[in-house]
């Protein structure tokens, strides 16, 4: 999508000509009238608006500047040009377009040879109705030009049309005035006459809006703006069905068989329960068998009561077992069976298996993994294994997986190829949540690692989109109810949202699983006594967990890392991982509190894991310079996404950094034996970047 203005050039030059006459007089007089130029893009409006007479003048003896101000103006030309080269909608929204879609839905020819074909139109919102099926649009139509990428401001009407929208828009891109150009399809003739209309209208199914925010396209909208270019907020909402406008449910319902469509899982295993997750094609009742493993032959298998999938959890399911025994090996069993009736009554078997964690009394060695950020900075599925890195995953023969977040990429769309399909478009709606959740569970190293090996799962930013902080981010309850049907999650049953959990292994490995989204303050708020990322509720839980914890190692999981600055950006400011950025922001205060309590009980053998930054760090940390370190930190990552240069981490509680290393996908393993404990982090080709080994104190 274009990014930069292109500008009208014969505008410009006459604006430039006006600075540059042989005296002030000539120029005074261009400059005694308004000048506007408002030329809409695919991304943008952009509007130029000379101001009063200016009381200086200028008088050119010379124009060797002209040439020096031509070439970043050339630059700029160029650099636009090529910007405008990204596509409007994602790839499989356009592809059965055909030269129809250019012809105006009021042309006397649209009635018979645009009647359920995909079409494209462009207009200004004039009015908006809410209605159970989602969203009644009254659009002022505009023609688009010829290269499919602009509504022409200037241009007249010609006529209005009503758009229906299945699926939740942003409240703002439906105010009156914004623009929009729409993909959709024309049903059967149809006409609606809408409350502001006095006569029917067409009728638009849309699949996909690309609206600019334009409200009532006047500079003086924008107060805190200076005159002059400005670039106006935009966004595309699309269905997930790229073919018509039915609904994906609905085409799902038909075509469905009850199987099993994206693999199982385990998840929240202790030493008594689990959770299992598994998505079906469509609606389908679902038991589940299940034994241990030493007992599958030759015992009866226990069952589970039978539950029946449906669409208002996108035909997910999570299935509690309970009474399990502790350090056992479990194999377990989906069976569906197609709803009824059905030409098809065939029972599909989809079978997993997972290990119970020891009772709190057992000593035993433990093995388990932990990465994150999967098929970000478009390094998405491939069309073969999907992501190989969980190939080498399974082969470690791990006794469970923490999953640190970003586990989809909600806002960055995967281009195809060389991904693939399915991923082209950024996320703002709970359909598209799921979509991106179905993608990565397309994978069929992720699908057969999944069966194999329990996860404890927790979300980060791209889990909605990027640096958010939980209650100021009005996309978060999707993300969240996205993340709880696609992973096998425990629901509290004191809170259903919570996703901050601990877990015990024996006598010698306690995790706590921060949850550091939901809860946390804006970003760009300063660092202080009212900061947090954990909020007041979680905080009490990790330091009461942690100073009443009799494990020999007590693990801390955090999705961001403790002393790595993470700057933001102008749309989203502030530090955003625990350390304090140079600006003020970040949330070291808050973890100062914890680090107190840490040595203040003294509480020994705390380790930190991380991720998020896309490098591999390990810092040891000694807060009170007594040469003994008061706890570690181990961040890896990604599996699945592009290196950064890892930078060195903050002072304030003075680490030395014993690894710091970019450049490859890799996971971090935590072995456990008794009081010794070793750290080693894995490439995806299964070369050990670092090992490190700590012994209890």
């Amino acid at each position: 999508m274009c990014r930069l203005l292109l500008l009208d050039l014969r505008l410009f030059h006459k604006i430039f000509l006006s600075y540059l006459g042989t005296g002030c007089h000539q120029r005074r007089q261009m400059t005694t009238r308004d000048l506007q130029m408002e030329v809409a893009t695919d991304v943008s409006l952009w509007r130029y608006q000379t101001g009063a007479r200016s009381p200086y003048c200028l008088r050119v003896t010379s124009f060797w500047w002209v040439q020096f101000l031509s070439l970043p103006c050339g630059i700029l030309l160029l650099y636009s040009l090529a910007a405008c080269t990204h596509p409007l909608f994602p790839p499989d929204v356009t592809k059965a377009l055909d030269p129809s879609l250019q012809m105006d839905i009021f042309n006397p020819e649209a009635e018979t040879y645009l009647t359920n074909h995909l079409i494209q139109v462009g207009g200004r919102i004039s009015d908006v109705e809410k209605t159970v099926d989602g969203s009644m649009i009254t659009v002022e139509a505009l023609p688009l030009n010829k290269s499919r990428t602009m509504v022409i401001e200037s241009a007249p009407s010609t006529g209005s049309f009503v758009l229906q929208y299945s699926q939740h828009l942003d409240p703002s891109a439906l105010e009156r005035g914004n623009k929009l150009i729409v993909v959709g399809v024309l049903t059967d003739s149809s006409t609606v006459t809408p409350p502001s209309a006095r006569k029917p209208l067409p009728l638009v199914m849309a699949r996909c809006l690309h609206v600019w925010k334009t409200g009532r396209y006047e500079v003086r909208d924008f107060p805190h703006l200076p005159t002059g270019y400005y670039t106006l907020r935009h966004q595309t909402y699309c269905l997930n069905s790229s073919l018509d406008p039915a609904s994906a449910f609905d085409k799902a319902s038909v075509q469905s068989t009850g199987a099993v469509s994206h693999g199982i899982a385990t998840g929240d295993v202790t030493s008594d329960a689990a959770v299992l997750w598994f998505r079906t094609d469509g609606p389908a009742q679902v038991e589940v068998h299940f034994a241990a493993v030493d007992d599958w032959e030759r015992a009866s298998r226990l069952k589970t009561d039978r539950f029946s999938t449906n669409a208002a959890q996108d035909f997910t399911m999570q299935v509690q077992l309970a009474g399990l025994r502790p350090a056992t090996h479990y194999r377990y069993v989906v069976q569906t069976i197609p709803p009824q009736p059905s030409t098809d009554s065939t029972r599909r078997f989809t079978q997993g298996e997972f290990m119970t964690a020891p009772a709190v009394s057992q000593s035993m060695p433990i093995t388990f993994a932990w990465s994150a950020d999967l098929g970000g900075q478009q390094r998405c599925r491939d069309d073969g294994a999907g992501y190989p890195i969980f190939e080498r995953l399974q082969s470690q023969h791990l006794d469970f997986m923490i999953l640190l977040g970003d586990l989809i990429y909600g806002d960055d769309r995967c281009p195809s190829p060389p991904n693939a399909t399915g991923n082209e478009f950024t996320a703002s709606t709970l359909s598209q949540y799921r979509t991106k959740h179905r993608y990565q569970h397309g994978s069929s190293a992720l699908q057969q690692f999944l069966a194999s090996v329990p996860i404890w799962a927790m979300w980060d930013d791209h889990d909605v989109t990027n640096n958010f902080s939980g209650p100021y981010e009005p996309r978060m309850p999707l993300g969240r109810q996205a993340l709880f049907e696609y992973w096998p999650i425990r629901h509290a049953s004191d809170d259903p949202t919570r996703l901050y959990r601990h877990v015990r292994y024996g006598t010698d490995l306690e995790i706590f699983l921060l949850d550091t989204r939901q809860y946390r303050s804006r970003n760009s708020d300063l660092d202080g006594a009212n900061k947090t990322m954990l909020g007041t509720t979680q905080l009490a839980w990790l330091i009461n967990g942690l100073a009443q914890s009799t494990a020999t190692w007590k693990v801390i999981a955090t999705s961001v890392p403790l002393s790595t600055p993470k700057p933001g950006s102008v749309m989203s400011p502030g530090n955003d991982s625990w350390t304090r950025g140079a600006d003020g922001t970040g949330f070291q205060h808050e973890l100062r509190l914890i680090v107190q309590t840490i040595l203040s009980h003294p509480i020994r053998n705390v380790v930190w894991l991380a991720a998020d930054v896309h490098y591999m760090q390990a810092n040891a940390y000694d807060v009170n310079r007594d040469g003994v370190n008061d706890f570690h930190e181990f961040i890896a990552g990604p599996l699945s996404g592009a290196s950064k240069t890892p930078l060195l981490p903050d002072s304030t509680f003075h680490p030395t950094t014993l690894f710091n290393e970019s450049g490859s996908l890799n996971f971090g393993e935590i072995s456990i034996h008794g009081t010794v404990l070793e750290v080693t982090i894995i490439d995806e080709s299964g070369r050990t970047r670092f090992s490190h080994q700590l012994m209890a104190q």
